[in-house]
């Protein structure tokens, strides 16, 4: 559910239905202790804190997109500039022709852009992950760019001037390109917790979020009837379970 609309509704019609309690404060009066008005202030303090907090891990996600999107952007050139500056040097025609085949294979990766909707689906279903065309794609140029760096290592004629283009330099690149791509697992991996203990918090049987405030409702129907306007002006307020 890469929309976080319904969460979002259930913890903001919880307030609703505190502050219609909240004009009967002497009649509401449950023995259940989590229905009463304090415990529901604090349940809907924390589920707030949740949506809060599962905003703030997506927006760090979306910075995280945009700036492996910009690091990567400029690795295909780099690589063609790579591969001009090998007449240069003292390796033999052989070794060049292999660079050149990485090169292609660098050249023919296209990059796609992750979706949010991809981190749920990947969280729910572990194979999805293996077979992600976005998390394969930034893997792959990573992985190909590395194994031209390899190969230049250990080609003795590979000695260019250009501090850009040495060996030292080569692998600072590719470090950054890892770093990213590392970024981007622990983002996910964080909207992926933050998602689940929300879940578990707002959606557990009888304990969650959800049904505590339903049975806030159902204890206003017995106390004031189905047909009174208290509870009619109740009944409205919905909540759904997202199991």
């Amino acid at each position: 559910m890469a929309s976080e609309t319904g969460h979002y509704k259930n913890v903001a019609n919880g307030l609703l239905l505190i502050e219609r309690i909240e004009t009967f404060p002497s009649e509401y009066k449950p023995s259940k202790k989590k229905i009463t008005l304090v415990e529901l202030k604090d349940y809907h303090e924390k589920g707030n804190n949740y949506i809060t907090e599962v905003q703030q891990a997506k927006g760090n996600w979306s910075l995280i997109v945009d700036g492996r999107q910009q690091g990567f952007r400029g690795i295909k050139k780099f690589s063609t500039r790579i591969m001009g500056i090998l007449s240069g040097t003292n390796m033999t025609k052989k070794e060049i022709e292999t660079a050149r085949a990485i090169n292609v294979k660098i050249q023919g990766v296209k990059l796609i852009k992750p979706k949010e909707v991809d981190i749920e689906k990947e969280a729910n279903e572990p194979e999805a992950k293996k077979h992600s065309a976005s998390r394969q794609s930034y893997d792959s140029l990573y992985e190909n760019f590395s194994d031209l760096i390899e190969l230049l290592t250990i080609c003795q004629g590979y000695d260019p001037v250009v501090d850009e283009f040495k060996i030292v330099s080569l692998k600072g690149y590719a470090k950054g390109l890892l770093d990213y791509n590392s970024q981007m697992a622990q983002a996910e991996a964080k909207i992926t917790d933050i998602r689940e203990k929300r879940n578990v918090f707002m959606y557990t049987p009888e304990t969650g979020y959800v049904d505590v405030m339903l049975d806030a409702k159902s204890f206003i129907k017995g106390l004031f009837g189905a047909d009174s306007e208290k509870f009619k002006n109740i009944n409205k307020i919905s909540f759904r379970n997202i199991r």
